[in-house]
């Protein structure tokens, strides 16, 4: 079983408040309803599983991202690792939001399951833990 104090320090970490800011992956209606723009919902998916799956890391991901779809939202045309980064940190993509209290319902829909936000943030937490940059200093 894995301890989600760690994680939820990663998840906690990436926290802000920006109320129902435009996100990518998403668009609001006329009406003011939150829905999954399937275009970019695809590429959110893209990034959480070839980043926890394959183990692959976000400067390729960003390098492997279609030019077809743009970070539009993330800013920029290109896709860069933080854009990358800023996808994956993101806990609205699983439909919950990390508050200094913990995980709460998100108010966007669910992109990806929870199980795979949760699986980024244990890759992220080990490839940025001390012991893990001496052992890959080391290799």
């Amino acid at each position: 079983m894995v301890d989600l104090a760690p994680i939820w320090t990663v998840a906690s970490s990436d926290f802000n408040d920006w109320g129902a800011a435009m996100k990518f992956g998403y668009f609001f209606d006329e009406t003011g309803n939150c829905n999954i723009h399937n275009e970019e919902a695809a590429v959110v998916k893209f990034i959480f599983k070839h980043y926890v799956n394959e183990c692959k890391p976000m400067d390729v991901l960003s390098y492997t991202l279609p030019v077809q779809v743009s970070p539009g939202v993330l800013g920029g045309k290109e896709w860069l690792r933080r854009h990358v980064l800023t996808i994956l940190s993101d806990s609205n993509y699983a439909g919950v939001q990390a508050t200094p209290k913990g995980f709460v319902p998100g108010r966007y829909p669910p992109i990806i399951p929870i199980d795979l936000f949760i699986a980024a943030q244990v890759r992220r937490w080990r490839l940025t833990t001390p012991d893990s940059r001496a052992r890959t200093k080391n290799s």
